[in-house]
């Protein structure tokens, strides 16, 4: 048995995933400095409270991209709930024009999230992550280009090859 492996109560292992969560309607919001700094504060935050290790957090302008262990002591939808839910509302109080020009609705993200559980290609997807517009550039490997999200996909019948 790996020895480096997170031990729970009643489980042993860990479930590295990398998620993806768009703003509304595409807005370009973190083209602003202090939103993005704000949500990432956030996001750091709301991960320390669930006990969550957090590997990467990565802001391209209209979307966030984050790489983290996922704890048996959670269901995905319930991680995604906390952070959608208490980066919202700070982040509509802080900066009022977000609510006046884009998210009249008061719905800052997008209800759909992207999913993928990372196996072997882990720092790959935390390079991702980190080597988006706004993320921690070369914060792993300095040589690392800005992937596609593609070359994660399986191939596909519709357009794949």
């Amino acid at each position: 048995m790996r020895v480096d492996l997170p031990r729970y109560s009643s489980s042993i292992g860990k479930l590295k995933v990398h998620v993806g969560i768009k703003a509304k309607y595409c807005h370009k919001i973190f083209n602003d400095t202090a939103v993005r700094e704000r949500c990432n504060e956030v996001f750091e935050e709301a991960f320390t409270e669930m006990g969550l290790a957090v590997d990467a957090i990565g802001f391209d302008e209209e979307r966030c991209h984050l790489v983290f262990d996922l704890s048996p002591r959670y269901a995905l939808w319930q991680v995604m709930k906390k952070l959608k839910g208490r980066s919202s509302r700070p982040l509509m109080q802080e900066f009022p024009y977000l609510r006046k020009e884009f998210f009249w609705s008061g719905h800052l993200w997008n209800p759909s999230y992207y999913l993928d559980s990372i196996g072997k290609d882990e720092q790959t997807l935390i390079n991702y992550a980190n080597n988006q517009k706004y993320g921690k550039k070369n914060a792993v490997a300095p040589d690392i280009h800005q992937c596609k999200l593609t070359q994660f996909m399986p191939p596909t019948s519709v357009g794949g090859s």
